[in-house]
């Protein structure tokens, strides 16, 4: 199987950075085997990748991303939170987090919506 990314390809480097992500182009230095996926290293780190070349920080450039680097002079590109926002409309008298954890959870007497 062939490495998903090249020597010399370039990529987005994702942080977190305060409320939000910082996106930072990355250029690849070295692909390797490493289980099921690839390792990648980069002028930014090392970043452990899947088939299609995508880690938890690292992602190829598409299209989109490359005229946003190219709009930004190749700067670091700032992606806020929204979740703030969103957490600004929750009723605060729930236990918001205790609700999201148990959302997942099989329970027999949850309202699965309507009857079939």
């Amino acid at each position: 199987m062939a490495p998903p990314l090249r020597p010399g390809d370039r990529v987005a480097w994702l942080s977190a950075d305060g409320d939000g992500v910082r996106v930072e182009e990355a250029t690849v230095l070295t692909v390797e085997r490493e289980g099921m996926g690839w390792t990648a290293e980069t002028d930014h780190g090392r970043e452990v990748v899947d088939h299609r070349g995508e880690g938890s920080r690292l992602l190829p450039i598409d299209d989109e991303l490359a005229r946003d680097f190219a709009t930004h002079d190749g700067e670091p590109l700032m992606v806020q939170s929204t979740a703030q926002e969103i957490e600004a409309y929750l009723d605060p008298l729930l236990d918001w987090d205790t609700f999201e954890r148990e959302l997942g959870r099989d329970d027999p007497d949850r309202d699965h919506g309507p009857e079939r």
